[in-house]
């Protein structure tokens, strides 16, 4: 199967066929592996010692969500706050400048809310869907990252990620797109 240029229904029909993770039996679609351990005495020859820093099913739905998302990887977290969380971890230094919609989950705002107090990041808070203002803020130069919902929560209003990318494209900013309500299957932040 040529496996450029398929639809999404069949890459999900055909999980199992991306990525280096395969089932060592030859299942059509990859178990779920419960154990918490793997065999320590093979450590280093085998990939996996402890589920929690990874496992076969894990790094297989890793590999299938990079498929369908575009992406060139994927790490997968507990919840969406945790995967927020991460990309804060990532990428804030102290002092940095966030532009984020009025319009933003309240979890989001609230971890916002404690690296402001934590690092002093700064929160420049804005109308995204209002592309001058946007451009206008990220012209000063000193937004490292714009992060944003499409739809928002809870407002479900729609900011147009092509134009937003391309403005942070334009000012060297990173642009953090979180796609909790219209998911992959409807949107694609990566192209756009």
């Amino acid at each position: 199967m040529n496996k450029d240029n398929l639809h999404l229904e069949t890459i999900l029909a055909h999980l199992s066929d991306f990525g280096d993770v395969r089932d060592i039996y030859g299942a059509s679609h990859m178990p779920i592996y419960q154990t918490a351990t793997f065999d320590l005495k093979k450590q280093g020859e085998n990939p996996y010692d402890y589920t929690r820093s990874g496992n076969p099913t894990r790094e297989s739905l890793e590999n299938s969500l990079a498929k369908v998302c575009g992406g060139k990887g994927v790490i997968l977290t507990h919840t969406g706050i945790g995967a927020v969380a991460l990309l804060f971890e990532s990428i804030l230094n102290y002092g940095d400048s966030i532009l984020i919609d009025r319009d933003t989950y309240g979890g989001t705002f609230r971890l916002l809310k404690n690296y402001r107090e934590r690092m002093a990041v700064n929160l420049v808070f804005t109308d995204l869907t209002n592309h001058l203002e946007v451009e206008k803020l990220l012209k000063n130069g000193n937004i490292k990252m714009i992060l944003m919902e499409s739809p928002t929560n809870p407002g479900l209003k729609i900011i147009d990620i092509k134009e937003i990318g391309q403005l942070s494209k334009k000012y060297g900013t990173i642009l953090a797109v979180d796609n909790s309500l219209a998911t992959f299957a409807s949107q694609k932040p990566l192209e756009l």
